[in-house]
């Protein structure tokens, strides 16, 4: 006799606090992370003093890097997300746990291909910080714009039971 898929109520039911709790520490751990490595970023820079600009730096290159980096991570990420989502077997649509730990996996990875960019961001803002490059240019802490893409992105998809119940009737078709 086949299984029935799992209903939202069942699923909303096996959604308690706890569940929820562990994929909300990861965001907003994700998010201290970058948000601590920028100040750390800006505190050497402030320390720094003024370093004598260096007559070449891999700033500019590091910022071309880091921008097609951003654009593919954020289309990638994408991407991931909903690939995860695509290819699930019909076991799983039985199981509220099964459904979730596939959730929140996806949502795990999509924030980790959107944390790449950010580190690479703020490396080369570093690496200009200490070489005295960005005492010269300015204009290349725009490096810190993935950052600002990420912070937003997280504070706009924090998870909550709502969204993510939303979320399961919008991937899984359930009522």
């Amino acid at each position: 006799m086949p299984s029935t898929p799992v209903a939202r109520e069942a699923f909303s039911k096996y959604l308690d606090n706890n569940q929820l709790k562990v994929l909300q520490i990861v965001y907003f751990a994700l998010a201290m992370g970058v948000s601590t490595f920028a100040f750390v970023v800006y505190f050497l820079h402030t320390q720094n003093g003024d370093v004598p600009p260096p007559e070449d730096s891999a700033v500019p290159l590091m910022t071309n890097v880091h921008f097609v980096v951003l654009i593919a991570a954020i289309f990638l990420s994408r991407f991931i997300y909903d690939k995860m989502f695509s290819n699930i077997s019909a076991d799983v649509m039985t199981s509220p746990q099964m459904i979730w730990d596939k959730m929140r996996s996806a949502h795990i990875v999509r924030l980790a291909v959107l944390e790449a960019p950010v580190f690479i961001g703020l490396v080369t803002c570093l690496i200009g910080s200490q070489d005295g490059f960005l005492n010269q240019e300015p204009t290349y802490w725009v490096n810190l714009v993935s950052l600002v893409i990420f912070l937003a992105f997280v504070a706009m998809n924090f998870p909550n039971k709502d969204k993510l119940l939303n979320e399961f009737r919008f991937r899984f078709g359930r009522n």
